[in-house]
């Protein structure tokens, strides 16, 4: 388990939801899986507090489980 930050990007030419996850060093890991960001989005984009627990990596595509803070 890793536990990193979600960050949403609205300027994604390809999913305005979508959420990079990225380390400590801010070096980005790959990508929420698109089914979940439309839940998880809203709460990004008041830039609440996170942190990410990545469960498995499939080709860029990140499972997670989110804790908010």
């Amino acid at each position: 388990k890793i536990v990193r930050n979600g960050k949403l990007e609205k300027e994604n030419q390809y999913d305005k939801n979508a959420i990079s996850v990225v380390d400590k060093e801010n070096r980005k890991l790959g990508y929420v899986e698109k089914e979940r960001t439309k839940e998880i989005a809203p709460t990004l984009d008041k830039d609440r507090k996170n942190e990410v627990i990545v469960i498995g990596i499939y080709s860029n595509v990140l499972k997670i489980k989110i804790n908010w803070l």
